[in-house]
């Protein structure tokens, strides 16, 4: 099992949102009205966020993940997760209702070989056809 706590900063989420921006509009760079544009929604959501969920709990195993805020638990099991990004800050785990960040920097060079392998499994169930 991989376990961590993150406490995001507003600079780590907006490096995730411009980098699925980017990687969304398919170009490797946004034009400055965009970037600004992305950069103040994404202040606004990382405020609203970081009230609701100031430090996030992550237990990560072969089942899935489960992320703990305050007194609300996530379940995300594998099969419902429909996309992995890989990006700079870490990864990107979407869902049907949204997203979530796993940096890169709250983990261990052995949780981060761990999780690599859950995530490269699930890329390749994705893959599969159906």
């Amino acid at each position: 099992m991989i376990a961590f706590t993150v406490s995001y900063t507003l600079k780590e989420y907006l490096s995730f949102v411009q980098a699925h921006a980017a990687k969304e509009a398919a170009q490797a760079r946004l034009a400055w009205p965009v970037r600004l544009l992305i950069g103040i929604v994404g202040t606004v959501m990382f405020a609203i966020k970081k009230h609701r969920m100031p430090v996030c709990h992550f237990a990560i195993d072969e089942e899935g993940i489960v992320r703990t805020t305050g007194e609300k638990k996530l379940v995300l099991p594998w099969r419902d997760v429909t996309a992995i990004h890989r990006y700079q800050p870490g990864y990107l785990v979407a869902e049907a209702r949204g997203a979530m960040p796993l940096p890169f920097r709250s983990l261990t060079p052995q949780q981060a070989a761990l999780l690599d392998s859950l995530v490269r499994r699930r890329e390749n169930e994705l893959a599969a056809p159906a």
